[in-house]
C-alpha cells in the first residue's frame, strides 16, 4: 500500500492595454488580472494479488480578481473591479485488474474541475465561472511478450460549463463564456509498442473521438479534432544517451465561431527531435520542436487563423542530490 498527500499553489497576473499613450486624444483602456490558486491532494494505491486500485481526491479554491481602467488627461482611473471566489473539487478511482500473464483489464472514473486562466478572464464574459465534469475510461492490455504490447481503450468525458471563445448574444461581442450546453466527448484509442531491437522501441497510437453537444446533433464541438495519429521511435543510442522522434497526425476541426457555413481548420502533420543524456547525478536534454517548420494552426475565428511556432529549440538540465 501507498499513501501520499500535499499542498499546491499558483499564481499568475496579466495586464492588457488597448491603444497608445503617446497618440493625443486616444481612448486607452487597460485590463489588470490576478488568478490565484491553492490547495491539498491526496492519493493512494492497494495492491490485493492480481487487483490494484488507486484513489485520489484534490480540493482547490479558486480567487480571481480583474481591473479594468480608462486613462483620463493625464492619468489612469479604474472603471470597474471584478472579483471571483470559488472552490473546486476533483475526485478519481481507478482498478487494474491482471486476468492472466498476458492479458490486463483496466478502468478509472474522476471528476474534475478548472478554472478560467489568466488570459481567459482578461477578455471575459462577466459571468465567467469554472467548469466542471467527469471522464469514464477503460481498457484492455494484451503482453504476448517483452517485445509486444497492445492496448485498446475506451472513454467518455462530459463537461459541464465548458470554457470557449465565443458571441454573446446580448451584446453580439465574442467573450471567453461558457457554453450553455454540456458537451460530451466519445471515443477510443488504440496503442501499439515494438521493440524490434535490444536499444529501439517503436510506439504508435490511433484515437478517435466524437465531439458533441449533449442533446443537440448539428454539428462537433468547434476547436476539436476527431482523428489524432502518433508514432514514435525510441532509440537509446548507449547506456546514458538517447534519441526520440515523434510524428503526430490531426485532424482537421471546426472554426472556433463556426456558423455551419465556414471551411474547417486543416489537418497538419509535425515533427519533433529529441536529445537526452544522463552523466552521474546530472541529466541533460535538447530538443527541436516542429523539425521541418511547418505552418498550421490550432486556433481559428471566422477563419482568422493563429498559427503556432514554427522551428523552436528547446534544452534543459536537472541534477539530483
Amino acid at each position: 500500500q501507498q499513501f501520499s498527500a500535499g499542498t499546491f499553489g499558483r499564481h499568475g497576473s496579466l495586464t492588457r492595454q488597448d491603444g497608445g499613450l503617446e497618440l493625443p486624444g486616444s481612448f486607452v483602456t487597460r485590463k489588470r488580472g490576478q488568478v490565484d490558486e491553492g490547495g491539498w491532494f491526496a492519493e493512494t494505491n492497494w495492491v490485493f494479488g492480481p487487483l490494484q486500485l488507486q484513489g485520489g481526491v484534490r480540493r482547490s479554491r479558486f480567487d480571481s480578481r480583474l481591473a479594468q481602467d480608462s486613462y483620463a488627461s493625464t492619468a489612469w482611473q479604474q472603471d470597474g473591479d471584478d472579483t471571483g471566489n470559488w472552490v473546486g473539487r476533483a475526485a478519481e478511482l481507478g482498478a487494474t485488474l491482471k486476468l492472466a500473464k498476458e492479458h490486463t483489464l483496466f478502468a478509472s472514473l474522476s471528476r474534475h474541475f478548472r478554472g478560467p486562466n489568466i488570459d481567459e478572464l482578461a477578455f471575459a464574459s462577466d459571468d465567467l465561472h469554472p467548469q466542471q465534469g467527469r471522464t469514464t475510461e477503460a481498457g484492455w492490455r494484451f503482453e504476448p511478450g517483452p517485445r509486444v504490447q497492445l492496448s485498446l481503450t475506451g472513454f467518455e468525458i462530459v463537461s459541464r460549463d465548458e470554457i470557449y471563445y465565443g458571441i454573446d448574444p446580448a451584446t453580439l461581442m465574442s467573450y471567453n463564456r461558457n457554453y450553455q450546453s454540456r458537451t460530451r466527448r466519445a471515443g477510443g484509442e488504440a496503442g501499439l509498442k515494438l521493440v524490434p531491437l535490444k536499444d529501439v522501441v517503436l510506439r504508435l497510437s490511433a484515437g478517435y473521438v466524437k465531439p458533441r453537444f449533449v442533446g443537440d446533433d448539428s454539428g462537433d464541438i468547434p476547436l476539436v479534432p476527431r482523428t489524432t495519429l502518433t508514432a514514435e521511435l525510441d532509440w537509446a543510442v548507449r547506456g546514458d544517451m538517447g534519441l526520440l522522434l515523434s510524428v503526430r497526425r490531426t485532424g482537421s476541426r471546426r472554426d472556433g465561431l463556426d456558423d455551419g457555413t465556414m471551411e474547417r481548420l486543416p489537418a497538419y502533420t509535425v515533427c519533433d527531435l529529441g536529445w537526452r543524456w544522463k552523466w552521474k547525478q546530472a541529466e541533460f536534454s535538447a530538443g527541436i520542436r516542429n523539425l521541418f517548420d511547418r505552418s498550421y494552426s490550432t486556433l481559428g475565428y471566422f477563419q482568422t487563423y493563429y498559427p503556432m511556432p514554427g522551428r523552436n529549440w528547446t534544452a534543459s538540465a536537472s541534477w539530483k542530490f
